[in-house]
This record gives C-alpha cells, structure tokens and sequence, in this order.
C-alpha cells in the first residue's frame, strides 16, 4: 500500500470505543437534559424550600450515575483515538488538561495513528481553542479593568471608596448593617 492509501484506510478503519459525536453528547448534552429533569422532579417535592431525604438521595444517584457514566465515555472515546486509558489522568493536570480535552473533543477516531483532523475537527479545534482564547483575554481585561479602576480611578484610597460604596448600596437597599 502507498502511504496515502494506507492513511486513508486508517480514517476510515472501525476503531473500538465511543466516537466522537456520542463523547459529546455525553459529556455536554446529556448533562444538561439530566439536570432540567432533576430540577423538575426535585421541584415536585419541595415544601418549605426543603426536599425531603428520599429525593435527594435520588438526586444523588443520578448524579454519581452521570458522573460514572461520563468517566466511561471518556475512556472509551482515549481507546477511540487511539490512546492509552491512562491519558484520563492527564485531565487532572492542568494545560495537560486542555490537550487532553483538544484531542477528546476535535480529533477523529484512529487519531494517534494517523494524525489528520476531518473537516469537522478543525470546525471544533477552532471554536474549542478560540472559546479558551476569549476567556484567557476576558480574564486578562476583567484583571487590568479591576486594577484600574484600583489605583487610577479610585486613588490610593481605594478600600474606604469600596467600603463606602457597599455601605451606601446597602443603604438603597435597605439592608440592615452588620458588625464585623
């Protein structure tokens, strides 16, 4: 075989494991969907404000069932792209993390052999690294917004301004004062 017949034959192999569209819906999706349900079951039963022992001990299943189920998903799709179940770990580590999630989430079944993104994965691979992106610069604006407004727009006295900012807030809004 020619290495471009042997690449194409590597894409479209049958590989073992959960494939990219049931990892996400699993993992995104079903969440969702479980916890709407959860929350309109749980509401059935509220009185006082309270749920009674039973439902939530229900609700507590169902959700260390999602989370099991969700573990699952995830390795079956590392043994999907190829990958050791080990990698799993590597989603406890932070910026080994976001590789770990970059390759669950955008990269196609067979990935570590063949090393070729389909259309689709670079459609996810750009919103899942532009997503990370936004929120790094967000992050960065909300920091230099509030050091800002610390030191340029506020003064040197910055605490008391803050302090009474809050007192009067309170004070619109009628909230008693609290000793501290």
């Amino acid at each position: 075989m020619s290495e471009t017949e042997l690449e194409r034959a590597l894409m479209q192999a049958q590989w073992p494991g959960a494939r990219r569209r049931g990892y996400l819906f699993v993992t995104w999706i079903l969440p969702l969907l479980v916890g709407g349900v959860v929350m309109l079951f749980a509401s059935l039963f509220l009185v006082d404000g309270t749920v009674p022992g039973f439902v939530g001990a229900t609700i507590a299943l169902v959700y260390l069932g999602m989370i099991i189920v969700i573990v699952f998903f995830a390795l079956q799709r590392l043994v999907n792209l190829g990958m050791s179940r080990w990698w799993f770990l590597g989603n406890f580590v932070p910026l080994l993390n976001l590789w770990v999630a970059y390759r669950s989430i955008c990269c196609p079944a067979g990935y570590e052999y063949h090393r070729k993104l389909d259309g689709i994965g670079v459609l996810l691979a750009v919103l899942y690294w532009g997503s990370i992106a936004l929120m790094i610069i967000s992050m960065a604006l909300v920091f230099m917004a509030a050091a800002g407004m610390a030191s340029g727009l506020l003064g040197d006295d910055w605490p008391a301004r803050m302090q009474e900012m809050l007192e009067k807030a309170m004070e619109d809004l009628d909230v008693p004062a609290q000793d501290s």
